[in-house]
């Protein structure tokens, strides 16, 4: 069963032109990702066709788990993140593959209203552990939300450098 959930973001102090930009340069997307909580970090593809920017890595995830669980799941939970940014309608595609039986999948859009940008994301959780994955969905859900904030903090301490 799909678990679903919606984030919303506003920024007063960019425009969605300050997006478009910065989201085009591969160096942003570096910088930004070097901000963010993860271990083991390799940046697959990074790469500007047409109007669409492909991003994918792979990276061990910083969760909130018990450390007992922390040494037996090891590279357990070592996720590959898949992006596609449309910049011309400024629509994206996350793909979250993960190496259990679970994966993520948002789609966004960044809009522009009343001199605010707003981030509308809608967000599927499948995971597929018979039992207990309503559990594990909403302990995702909770853990998407908790990493969303952080990135969040990050995209916009990253805009403010590269619209400086």
């Amino acid at each position: 069963m799909t678990h679903k959930f919606q984030i919303q973001h506003e920024v007063e102090e960019f425009s969605l032109n300050d997006f478009r930009n910065a989201l085009a340069n591969p160096q942003f997307h570096a910088t930004l990702i070097s901000r963010l909580p993860g271990t083991k970090v390799v940046i697959e593809r990074s790469e500007l066709v047409n109007d669409q920017y492909h991003m994918q890595r792979a990276l061990n995830l910083a969760a909130n788990i018990p450390k007992l669980a922390e040494k037996f799941l090891q590279d357990a939970l070592r996720i590959k993140r898949v992006e596609l940014w449309n910049l011309g309608n400024m629509t994206a595609q996350f793909k979250f593959i993960l190496n259990m039986p679970a994966e993520f999948r948002c789609s966004g859009q960044l809009v522009e209203k009343n001199g605010k940008v707003y981030f509308q994301q809608d967000w599927e959780v499948d995971v597929r552990i018979p039992l207990i994955h309503g559990t594990l969905a909403r302990h995702a859900e909770a853990e998407i939300r908790r990493f969303n904030a952080i990135e969040t903090e990050a995209f916009q301490a990253t805009l403010r450098e590269f619209c400086a």
